[in-house]
């Protein structure tokens, strides 16, 4: 009589086995592609917000020396949140008063403040820049 596991046994052990590494294998795949996944859903929401978002300016002009009172309209398809608003008067950083969300379609109103003098007359180059959508670029004339 031979001593050792019989045949059945030693299947039975080799099926636990495979299933143990399948399992396994599942296992770690499935992390990895669910964050892969996840990655480029995240990247595919930021360019469907970038495609949507466009503004306008429609209207400016300077309302005393160093203030330019403006309209802007949303033009895209997605919200603006008018506090993330960037606003530069030939090239220099001006301040803003724009705030909130604007809604596709929707204007809105806010002065922007330059440092330096518009009462000079010529042509002053307005530029916003809102997050998520190209500048809007307006000529200010005294």
């Amino acid at each position: 009589m031979k001593k050792g596991i019989s045949a059945i046994i030693a299947t039975i052990i080799l099926l636990m086995i495979t299933v143990a590494l399948v399992g396994l294998l599942w296992s770690f795949s499935s992390g990895l592609f669910g964050s892969i996944s996840a990655s480029a859903g995240s990247q595919a929401n930021a360019a469907i917000t970038r495609a949507g978002t466009e503004f306008t300016i429609i209207n400016a002009r300077n309302t005393t020396l160093t203030a330019i009172n403006v309209t802007v309209r949303n033009s895209g398809t997605q919200n603006i949140d008018l506090d993330t608003l960037a606003a530069f008067v030939d090239n220099s950083a001006a301040s803003d008063t724009a705030s909130g969300r604007l809604a596709p379609g929707s204007t809105s109103n806010f002065n922007v403040t330059s440092s330096f003098r518009l009462s000079q007359c010529g042509n002053h180059t307005l530029r916003l820049s809102v997050s998520y959508a190209s500048d809007a670029y307006y000529t200010v004339q005294c």
